[in-house]
């Protein structure tokens, strides 16, 4: 029956995730037995054309989802996933917008603090707007009864094959192993990148501090575990018990190197002319206040990086636990 949970894991896309596993249930149930007639009727298993032919009758999975669905007060169970799903894409697609345009203005700005929380408003404001245009649009849409093509022409053999929650893209792997590799390339010094900033038109040049030095081996190992994990996965492309082992491990590690070095209050200093090589300071000159920035963009990259390790984790055990239980 992989088409009908193809067929199910499409209606699931379009559900709020609180009512979506009941409702799944629901509808698997009723097509069981929908199969079950049928087969019972012709004696024999249904063919996957006929398999077809009765999920086409259920309807698209968008539709069947709305009918789920209790009634909005604006818009209706008709066309709510669809909207559902409308606003979610716009939303990541603006995201991942504005996340690039903050990306570069942070490099280039004498403020990245600024540049963020600026970009931060910038996307709250624009996807409020688009919301708003795409609720006002499918209202319309309902008001109007207006048909979407692709709701009646649709084909339930070109539905998404069902998802393996062990099964690793290659393509994650990949891009794993390149930054890993590129990562430890950096941090042993063979691979060199422009540590610079501007500051009243000169050039300064910034480095880690002193804090970073204890941490060094550590980090090095947790770079070849994670550069070797990502080529196993990349060879062998599914999750196993111990490779979920080692990964949360890794997580773990990661999120105690990140604390450890976000009690240091001075991770990055300016190399600008006339300070003490080797001296770790905030207080240099003019150039003060932008090692104090550049620290506090440090020490929220940290944190950023600890909540990446912790969802990471979550999502680890949860495999794991799909894995026991198989």
């Amino acid at each position: 029956m992989e088409l009908v949970e193809r067929y199910l894991q499409a209606v699931n896309g379009y559900l709020p995730k609180p009512q979506a596993a009941d409702i799944i249930a629901e509808l698997k149930d009723s097509l069981l037995s929908q199969i079950e007639e049928r087969e019972s009727a012709l004696g024999r298993a249904l063919t996957e054309a006929e398999q077809q032919a009765l999920l086409k009758q259920s309807g698209h999975p968008l539709l069947v989802a709305g009918r789920y669905l209790p009634q909005q007060h604006l818009i209706g169970p008709s066309v709510f996933p669809l909207w559902w799903y409308s606003q979610r894409l716009m939303l990541t697609i603006i995201g991942i917008v504005y996340g690039v345009l903050a990306g570069i203005d942070m490099v280039s700005s004498h403020n990245p603090v600024q540049s963020l929380m600026q970009a931060a408003f910038g996307y709250a404001g624009t996807a409020l707007v688009y919301m708003a245009i795409i609720t006002l649009l499918f209202w319309l849409f309902e008001r109007y009864q207006v048909r979407l093509g692709f709701l009646d022409n649709w084909q339930p053999a070109k539905l998404a094959p069902v998802k393996d929650r062990l099964h690793i893209k290659r393509s994650e792997a990949l891009f794993e192993l390149v930054v890993g590799v590129l990562f430890l390339f950096w941090w042993c010094g063979w691979l060199k990148f422009p540590a610079l900033f501007i500051h009243d038109d000169a050039v300064v040049p910034f480095q880690l501090a002193s804090a970073w030095t204890p941490y060094w081996w550590p980090i090095l190992a947790l770079g070849i575990a994670d550069v070797v994990l990502a080529g196993i996965n990349l060879l062998r492309p599914y999750w196993s018990r111990d490779r979920l082992l080692l990964h949360i491990l890794l997580n773990v590690i990661g999120i105690g190197l990140s604390y450890a070095l976000f009690q240091h209050d001075v991770l990055v200093t300016v190399a600008a002319a006339g300070v003490q090589a080797g001296v770790d300071t905030l207080e240099i000159g003019r150039y003060g206040n932008v090692a104090v920035l550049l620290n506090k963009l440090v020490h929220g990259v940290l944190v950023v990086l600890m909540l990446v390790y912790v969802i990471e984790m979550i999502a680890d055990i949860r495999r794991l636990l799909r894995y026991l239980q198989r």
